[in-house]
């Protein structure tokens, strides 16, 4: 749903992500990769004996000592983390740049669409859910869907391949461990989903509301203070308030939750 409001120009450059965001895979999936054969090394001085083709490669080089090997093999798994974490710079500056342009264009257009809609809209819609749309609204494009979508894509490319390798080099284990992940992190999510949205419901109505009541306040501040009905303002603002930061306290609680759910239920299966 979030994708159908994008601009032409806007998915245009989303796509345009996806080759950078394959190439910072190779490189975290290359780099996880290569700390097997490294310490395999640094502990095991037959470490290459298990695989015949280097043998034709040290041959050539002339039969490296151990400690030759040690130092090129972490001489090369440094590298490789070094190469790894410039290009990571450069995905999320331009991960950030497509994120807060994207948000930028949709916001301006909002609005334009908002001034351009004829009188008995405005005379329908209160003005404090137009301005939440634009502002904290706009925040939570941002921070709520654009951001955690692109990370996710990330993270599940950088996840499908170290699950090959994982699978390469022990695969009935890695597939009991992957089925038990589906199964715990589909129960997590069907049981948060309801939770969220009305989280989300609670925080949104809020914001809408918090921001009626400034504007009702700072609008007739003469009438407040000739009626001494400040404190009723003020008492009705924190109300709000309270819900909505009670709202975000519980949706950054549940958003924690599954750091802890399966990293606990990952050790036990690891145990088991």
């Amino acid at each position: 749903r979030a994708f159908t409001i994008l601009s032409p120009k806007a998915k245009r450059r989303m796509f345009l992500l996806f080759p950078v965001i394959i190439v910072g895979m190779v490189l975290e999936t290359l780099s996880v990769g290569m700390v097997v054969p490294a310490l395999g090394i640094l502990m095991n001085e037959t470490y290459f004996d298990q695989f015949p083709a280097f043998q034709l490669v040290f041959e050539y080089f002339g039969n490296p000592s151990h400690e030759k090997l040690i130092f090129l093999g972490l001489s090369g798994l440094a590298v490789t983390y070094v190469l790894k974490n410039i290009f990571l710079f450069y995905q999320v500056h331009c991960q950030g740049t497509f994120v807060y342009s994207t948000q930028r264009e949709i916001g301006v257009q909002l609005f334009r669409k908002y001034l351009n809609n004829g009188y008995m809209f405005h005379l329908q819609v209160n003005s404090s859910k137009l301005i939440r749309n634009l502002t904290t609204e706009m925040d939570q494009l941002v921070t709520a869907v654009l951001l955690p979508t692109l990370n996710f894509i990330v993270e599940l490319t950088i996840f499908i391949s170290i699950t090959f390798i994982l699978i390469f080099y022990e695969p009935a284990g890695t597939l009991i461990v992957f089925l038990f992940a589906i199964i715990i992190i589909s129960f997590f999510y069907f049981f948060t989903k309801s939770k969220i949205n009305k989280f989300g419901k609670d925080r949104q109505e809020g914001e809408n509301l918090r921001i009626k009541i400034l504007q009702d306040s700072f609008g007739s501040i003469k009438d407040l203070i000739i009626l001494k009905t400040r404190n009723f303002s003020f008492e009705k603002f924190s109300f709000k308030t309270n819900i909505v930061s009670t709202a975000k306290g519980k949706m950054e609680f549940i958003n924690f939750l599954p750091k802890i759910w399966i990293e606990y239920f990952g050790v036990f299966i690891l145990m088991s």
